[in-house]
């Protein structure tokens, strides 16, 4: 399956259950790297990237912006070790192409339900990138209670205030976001 990238400087992202083990390891015998088209000068090692997951020494990610890609099909390796020093590696093959829309993966709430405040942090193709986020919420029987527009790289937080700037009740809403560049 092929991925479509419109950022001609992706990120790469991996996260891992044992990666600070790897990453232990790796700074003593064979490092965490990430290799581009197979080709040994755009081999990056990437344990300076690494960030453990809070309260876990097992879990954790790596985030990594490539350099700059043109236009065209790019595979990419990561590779690990683990302590008895077997090696891993995965593969994502990826397009990048230029005019692409940005495209939401993932939006999450919270506190679920509302209380005082709710932040809305949205996941998406253009996480480094400043974007338009618009949201309107509705109560639960349908009726648009808030719009709003914001310039934000992925969150943004909503005060409980109706259109009107009154404060409305704690409680569940719903609520429909959408992305557009900045």
């Amino acid at each position: 399956m092929m991925n479509l990238v419109e950022d001609i400087r992706p990120i790469s992202y991996v996260k891992s259950h044992t990666a600070e083990i790897l990453k232990q390891v790796g700074e003593k015998n064979n490092p965490m790297v990430i290799t581009q088209n197979g080709e040994e000068k755009f081999r990056y090692i990437l344990n300076d990237y690494y960030e453990a997951e809070q309260d876990s020494y097992q879990k954790g990610k790596i985030t990594f912006k490539l350099s700059e890609l043109a236009e065209g099909r790019y595979t990419l390796s990561f590779k690990v070790w683990d302590l008895l020093n077997n090696s891993t590696v995965k593969t994502l093959d990826f397009e990048v192409v230029k005019g692409l829309s940005p495209v939401i993966y993932s939006v999450i709430n919270y506190p679920n339900p509302a209380s005082e405040y709710v932040d809305i942090e949205v996941v998406h193709t253009r996480q480094t990138e400043k974007t338009t986020m618009n949201v309107d919420i509705f109560d639960l029987s349908g009726r648009k209670i808030y719009s709003f527009g914001e310039n934000s790289e992925s969150k943004i937080r909503w005060n409980l205030r109706g259109g009107n700037g009154e404060k409305v009740q704690p409680g569940m809403y719903i609520y429909r976001v959408s992305i557009k560049e900045y």
